[in-house]
């Protein structure tokens, strides 16, 4: 069974990723995977959250914007974190996902993910940015 880090900032965007939050679970049990979630209200409880994975973890899926997933990002890096990433649309506007054509609907998202389906993608740490 994979084991699964969910981490989501309940205030992206308008909020409304909690009310997806059942389903995408239940995506993630039907396909087999073990989901950890983790609510994660402010930075330094994203960042605690990325610190404490063990080598247990295969993935790490974040829901949120655009800032959210910038924060994920650096936490991987900072924390020598080397696990595939998911992300799950939830911001306002979700610059990068729509970059890298992820579908906007989370539930959907998370299907994608569950499936294995994966993006390549270039982040270039010494800007903080993203490139696509």
């Amino acid at each position: 069974m994979d084991k699964i880090k969910l981490i989501y900032n309940p205030h992206s965007g308008d909020g409304r990723f909690r009310d997806s939050l059942d389903d995408c679970a239940e995506v993630f049990y039907n396909a087999g995977c073990e989901t950890h979630l983790v609510r994660a209200v402010n930075k330094d409880i994203l960042d605690a959250s990325v610190a404490a994975m063990d080598d247990d973890y295969t993935a790490l899926v974040v829901a949120g914007g655009d800032g959210t997933i910038n924060l994920v990002v650096n936490a991987l890096k900072r924390h020598g974190k080397n696990i595939p990433l998911g992300i799950i649309p939830a911001g306002t506007a979700n610059d990068f996902a729509s970059h890298l054509k992820i579908p906007k609907d989370p539930v959907d998202a998370v299907k994608s993910i569950a499936n294995g389906v994966i993006i390549p993608a270039y982040v270039d740490f010494t800007h903080n940015y993203y490139l696509g």
